[in-house]
């Protein structure tokens, strides 16, 4: 209640948040972790299989730091038992300012020379990243993309917004629906793997050239 506007003698009423909404500062911090694990669970279908812990403390080599989850992430196609994928969470809720700040790719930094392979997944609760933002994040994953043994990204870093967090059916479905940039990135060879997917919301949310093109063009130097 109500279901229809309040009539101006009726603006004594008011919604009043329970249960899990209730927690203040937005859940202190737990609604855009979850959202992102919904999204990395169901990311490549029902199939897939994932375990996840949040809100952990790391302490490695002198350093002392927190990660928002740690995730075991492996796609099953057709039978075929692949590896795991290990994933590490750095989630932001909704807040004004930048939000992503220099201390948490600084942290993310170490732990991705501790435990090269990680995949990182950065998030914010709502639906761009700002300016300073986007000029931490280019370095960082610029840093992020140095060539593994294999010659793939170290480690390969996925960007959401609230336009993954809150997908509706698929991200591929919900990228189409959003129009350009991310109707481009839509199609299968874009989101049938983790690496991929991450390339993809590399190029919408930064611009950056593709880890090929990237990776080509270091070649050339």
């Amino acid at each position: 209640f109500p279901q229809a506007g309040l009539s101006g003698n009726n603006r004594n009423w008011y919604y009043r948040v329970v249960g899990q909404f209730s927690v203040p500062d937005y859940g202190r911090g737990s609604y855009s972790a979850l959202l992102t694990l919904r999204v990395m669970k169901n990311f490549g279908g029902s199939v897939d299989d994932m375990t996840f812990s949040t809100a952990l403390d790391l302490k490695f080599d002198g350093i002392k730091t927190e990660v928002d989850f740690v995730a075991w992430w492996r796609s099953e196609r057709h039978g075929a038992h692949n590896p795991p994928h290990l994933l590490m969470g750095e989630t932001k809720s909704l807040g004004e300012g930048d939000l992503i700040k220099p201390k948490d790719l600084a942290n993310l930094k170490a732990i991705s020379r501790k435990v090269p392979g990680t995949i990182l997944v950065i998030s914010v609760l709502r639906k761009d990243f700002t300016t300073s933002e986007k000029r931490l994040l280019q370095q960082f994953i610029k840093w992020c993309r140095r060539l593994d043994d294999h010659g793939r990204p170290a480690n390969p870093v996925i960007l959401l917004t609230a336009h993954e967090l809150m997908f509706d059916y698929s991200i591929s479905h919900t990228w189409k629906d959003l129009g350009e940039p991310f109707k481009s990135f839509s199609d299968y060879e874009h989101t049938r793997n983790l690496e991929n997917f991450a390339d993809a919301t590399q190029r919408i949310y930064l611009g950056l050239p593709s880890f090929h093109e990237w990776r080509e063009a270091e070649w050339r130097k």
